[in-house]
C-alpha cells in the first residue's frame, strides 16, 4: 500500500472496445465510478447505446478509431484507418466517427500498431480530431508509434498507455501483478494510464476487483479532463 507521502500519480482507466454489447453486461461497467472513461468503437450494432449510457452515467466517451495492424488475425472492421491513407479519405473516415460519436472528448487506437507508426497517416488523423477540439491517447499497439511526433507538430495534446489491465487475462495473479507494478511510477507526475476491455462480465468483475484494491491502497482514480487540464477537449 501507499501514502499521499509516498507521491503515487493517479491513475486514468479506459475500457476499450464497447459497442458489440447492451444489457446488463453494458450497465454493469455503467455503474463503474464516474471518472471510468469508455472507449467506444463506431459502426458496431450498440454504438450510439453504449456512447449514450455512458455519457448519461457521467463517464467520459472517447472514439476508439479501428487502425490497421502489421499482422493480426482480427480485422479492425470494414472502414478503418489504412497506413499510407490520403488525406481526403481519412477526413471522411474519421469525420463518419465523430458523427457517430458527437459525445467523444478524445480518440484512442483501437490495433493499428501499423497505422500509428506512419507519421503522415497519423498527422491527417490527428488534424481532423483538432478541427474539433479533440486530443489522442496512443494505445501503444507498436514501440514505433509516431502519435506524439504527429501531435506535437500539429500542437495537439496526446498521451499514452502505460498499462494493459487484462492482458495475457484478468486473473487474480495478473491484476496482482499488475498493481505490483505501479510501484514503479512512484513520484511521477503524469497520471498512469491503464487500458482494460469490456468483453465479458470476467472482465468486469476483474476491474472492479482491481478498482477496490487501488482505492484501498491510497491511489486516485481521475478522468481524462482531471487528469490532462492542459489538453485541447
Amino acid at each position: 500500500s501507499w501514502s499521499e507521502s509516498d507521491d503515487m500519480p493517479p491513475v486514468v482507466i479506459i475500457i476499450d472496445d464497447f459497442g458489440n454489447s447492451a444489457g446488463t453486461l453494458l450497465e454493469g461497467f455503467a455503474d463503474l465510478p464516474d471518472e471510468i472513461v469508455f472507449a467506444v468503437l463506431p459502426d458496431l450494432p450498440h454504438t450510439e447505446t453504449a456512447a449514450r449510457l455512458a455519457r448519461k452515467t457521467g463517464h467520459e466517451v472517447i472514439i476508439h478509431v479501428p487502425m490497421e495492424a502489421e499482422s493480426s488475425s482480427i480485422s479492425p472492421g470494414t472502414n478503418y484507418i489504412k497506413a499510407g491513407m490520403s488525406a481526403s479519405e481519412i477526413t471522411e473516415v474519421m469525420a463518419d466517427f465523430m458523427d457517430q460519436i458527437p459525445m467523444a472528448i478524445a480518440a484512442n487506437n483501437h490495433m493499428g500498431s501499423k497505422a500509428t507508426s506512419h507519421r503522415e497517416t497519423m498527422l491527417n488523423v490527428i488534424a481532423e480530431l483538432k478541427k474539433e477540439g479533440l486530443f489522442f491517447i496512443d494505445s501503444a499497439t507498436t514501440s514505433n508509434s509516431a502519435v506524439f511526433t504527429a501531435a506535437s507538430e500539429l500542437d495537439v495534446f496526446s498521451t499514452r498507455r502505460d498499462i494493459f489491465l487484462d492482458v495475457p487475462d484478468i486473473s487474480d495473479a495478473t491484476l496482482k501483478t499488475k498493481i505490483e507494478s505501479l510501484g514503479k511510477y512512484k513520484g511521477r507526475n503524469e497520471p498512469i494510464v491503464i487500458i482494460s476491455h469490456c468483453h465479458n462480465q470476467e472482465k468486469l468483475d476483474g476491474l472492479r476487483k482491481f478498482i477496490d484494491q487501488i482505492q484501498d491502497m491510497g491511489i486516485k482514480i481521475v478522468s481524462l479532463k482531471k487528469a490532462f487540464p492542459e489538453a485541447r477537449a
